[in-house]
Order: C-alpha cells, then structure tokens, then sequence
C-alpha cells in the first residue's frame, strides 16, 4: 500500500467534491421537508438525523484517526486494530442502543417508540463503519464517498411518496433509518473488496482497552467537542421544547453539512503530516501554518456568506416560516455562520497536534468549552433564549482555539510566525461590501452570494500558498 502527496490532493477533491454534492441534495431536502413538516415533526427528524451522528462519534471518538497513525507506524498490525475497533464498537454500540431503548419506552406516543426502537436496532450494527479505516490508509475513498451519495439520494427520492400517501409526518423519520442500513450493508462489500477478507470483530476488551489507552485524550477531546453542538437539540428535546426544536433545527440543518467538510479535507492529512512531524520538523511546521492560512481564508468566506445571505437563505429554503415571526431562524442561523468559520480552523489546530503527539493538550481546554456551554444552555432553555444556543457554540470554539494555542508550543510557533493567516481574509471583506450593494431580490442575492463566495474560494486555493502547500504535500511520500 502506498500514497504520496498527489494521492492526497485526488482523495481531497474527491471528498469535497462528494460532500459537495450531497450538500446539495441536503439543502434540497432541508427546504422541500421544512416546508411540508410541522415545526414538531421536523425537529424530530433533525433529532434522529443527530442520534445516528452522535452515535458514530461516540462510537468513532476519533478513533479511526488513531487508528490510522498507529498502523503508519506498524503496517503488520492493520487488521488487528481493525477487527479490534470492531469489537470494541460493537459493546460500546449495545450500550448506545440499550439507552435508546429507554428512552423509546418513555415516550406516549406510538410512532416515537416505533422509530426510536427501530434507530436502537441499526445502531448494535454501527461498528462495522470501523471498516472506513483502510479506505483511508490506501487513499482510495471514492468508493465510499459514492456510497455515501446514494444513500443521500434515497433521502431524498424516499420523502415523496411519504408525502403523496399523506403518511403521519414523524414516518419521516425511518427513511434516515434505511439509509443507514443501507449504507453499512455498502461500506462492508467494498471492504471485501478492497481488502479480499471480510474483517471479523474481536470481542477483547484488553485489547481494546490498549488501543483506548493510547488514544484517550484524543477521544475524549473528539467526544467532548461534538457534545458542543449536539447537545442542545437534546435538551430542548428533552425538556419538550419541541416548536423551539423545529425553529432551531430549521437553522442547523442547512449548516449540519457543512460541519463535516472540514474534517474530510482534514482526515486524509493525517497520515502525511504524521510523517512530516517525523522526519522534518521545518516542512511539518510550514504545512500546518499554510492550512491555517487556507481554513482562515474559507472561514472568513463562509461566515461573511452566511451572517449577510441569512434573510435571503431563510426565505428561499422555507419561504415565511422561519424567515418571520416568532419562529424566525435568521439569528440562530447567523450565530452557526460564526461557528462554522470556527470548524475550519480547528481541525487543522487539532490535526496538528495529533500528528505530532501532543493531543493530550485538548482535555482541558475542551472540558471548560463543555462546562460554559452546558451551563448556559440549561440556563437559556427554560427561559426561550434558542437564539443564543448557537453563540455559546462560537464562544466555546473560540475557548477552544485559545486553550490548544496556548497549550502547545506546535502550534504557537505556526500562529504567531506571522499575520499572514488574516491576509487570507480579503476575499471575505470584498464580498462583505459587495453584499451591501445586492439588489432587495431573495433570489439574487443568494445566487451572487454563491457566485462571489466560489470565486472567493478559488481564489484561496490557487493563491502561491496553496500551490506550494500542494508541491510540499507532494514531496512527502507516505509508504504503509
């Protein structure tokens, strides 16, 4: 097996190109069921699209990142720690399951229990996307990535005849639970394939309890930064705030998407900066400082975007019923802009430390980010601040930025180099002023919006940074 630097840049555009796609089939799908869906049955299906998400974290914890690192350093181990993260998965996804299943029995309501008994079920199966590790190692994720796309694609075809049969609005629901099906029957042939075995799980707890111990920290910092924004759909669940749920998850879902852009970048990183950490430590500092400079540039775009577009975003994805009145979700939207520019940033702070083995930093910045979040969501809740749930995102991002800044001397020494990070943020204030200049048209707007926005991230991704980034990417080859 081998990869080098050009191996990464394809898989790179092949997952952004992918996730690109199925944003598309997202918004789609975020406009054609906010509309139809009262705001009750649209939060519950946001609430299950979050327990499948939630779950693979937990299951996942970044594990398949460590995963990754430790077999680059033992090539003979592969499908050891495989089978043995399979395992170890499968337990902890019985646990999850098992919790489900409570809280399925607790509900009145029939289709509740139905749906969430049958989400219990498919997650006691959610340790086979362990399988994804190898995709990673070989650099070959087009596969999965057009698996991932035709799931999405059933999403969508799935929701109409739902709609015409005038089906009860929460059976809306069950279609996120085939796709997931669907998708880990997907994932387990092409590992088939692409290996010639099919994995068998390891049900050993020692040994998983080793592969654990090396990778607790990044775990619980993974575990404890998707509780960041995760958990207020929960509460507000929880506390039967279910019309604030719909009004929230009216702004989340358009944003959900593109949470995990960065990270898919990001992923395939890991195993080139882990080699340049290990052999150069001028080339692995030059490629973190270059990506802060790159994620700080398409931040900087996305929240401009999304905080000046949020009227126009609102009204063309759900027409007046989260663009006015009580359940307007412009503000709530315009905070998770703020956060989003954040999720390109982090990544790349963690990624570094990751690579050069210092992520036993996060732990404690991210426990604060946990503690000041959780905190003022059960204290806004009761009182119906929402709007404000999706600020204290941003502020225990930004927590968490200042704790692994000054927690690692990585990272210091990449950050404060120079400015040059904020030089990357001049497409966003060319596109800011031109935003003010829009005509009043909904549709306009958006559509200039995406336009200066696309040639925004052009242009940062073909500025002489990102070309020599690509050439020094290139020049470290990553052999397994």
């Amino acid at each position: 097996m081998s990869g080098d630097g050009k191996t990464v840049t394809r898989n790179q555009i092949i997952l952004v190109g992918s996730a690109i796609i199925r944003l598309c089939i997202s918004i789609v799908l975020t406009a054609w069921l906010g509309r139809i869906l009262i705001p009750e049955h649209y939060g519950f299906y946001t609430l299950i699209n979050i327990i499948f998400m939630l779950s693979y974290e937990l299951l996942n914890l970044g594990t398949d990142n460590i995963a990754t690192r430790e077999i680059i350093l033992n090539p003979e181990s592969e499908r050891q720690i495989i089978e043995t993260l399979m395992g170890g998965r499968f337990i902890m996804g019985v646990g999850i399951a098992a919790f489900i299943l409570i809280l399925a029995f607790l509900q009145d309501d029939s289709a509740t229990r139905f749906i969430l008994t049958a989400v219990s079920v498919i997650v006691c199966f959610l340790y086979i996307n362990a399988q994804y590790v190898p995709f990673i190692l070989r650099q070959k994720q087009a596969g999965p990535a057009i698996l991932s796309l035709s799931t999405h694609l059933f999403t969508l075809v799935a929701s109409f005849p739902l709609f015409f049969l005038k089906t009860n609005g929460l059976f809306f629901a069950a279609i996120i639970i085939f796709r997931e099906a669907f998708n880990l029957f997907g994932i387990q042939l092409l590992t088939i394939r692409l290996l010639r075995f099919r994995p068998q799980m390891r049900i050993s707890l020692r040994q998983f309890r080793l592969f654990i111990d090396k990778s607790f920290a990044f775990v619980a910092s993974t575990f404890i930064y998707n509780l960041f924004f995760f958990n207020g759909i929960f509460l507000l669940w929880l506390m039967d705030k279910k019309t604030a749920l719909g009004c929230y998850s009216a702004a989340f879902r358009p944003i959900l998407p593109l949470l995990s852009m960065p990270w898919l970048v990001i992923v395939p990183l890991v195993p080139v900066l882990t080699r340049a950490a290990k052999i150069d430590k001028v080339i692995f500092h030059k490629l973190i400082h270059d990506l802060l400079c790159l994620a700080t540039g398409v931040g900087a775009i996305a929240a401009v975007c999304g905080i000046t577009l949020s009227p126009d975003i609102m009204f063309l994805l759900y027409g007046e019923k989260y663009s006015h009145g009580v359940l307007s979700a412009i503000p709530t939207f315009r905070n998770f802009s703020l956060a989003l520019a954040m999720g390109f940033i982090i990544p790349v702070l963690v990624a570094g430390l990751l690579a050069g083995r210092e992520e036993n930093r996060l732990i404690l910045t991210c426990c604060t980010g946990l503690v000041i979040n959780l905190s003022f969501n059960l204290l806004l809740i009761p009182r119906g601040g929402v709007m404000y749930m999706a600020m204290l995102i941003v502020l225990t991002q930004v927590v968490l930025c200042a704790g692994i800044t000054f927690a690692s001397g990585t990272i210091r020494a990449v950050l404060f180099k120079n400015i040059k990070p904020l030089l990357f943020t001049f497409p966003a204030i060319l596109i800011y002023f031109f935003s003010q200049a829009m005509p009043a048209s909904h549709m306009v707007r958006t559509g200039l919006g995406i336009f200066f926005s696309t040639a925004g991230i052009f242009w940062v991704m073909n500025t002489r940074t990102a070309r020599l980034h690509r050439r020094d990417l290139s020049s470290i080859s990553v052999d397994i």
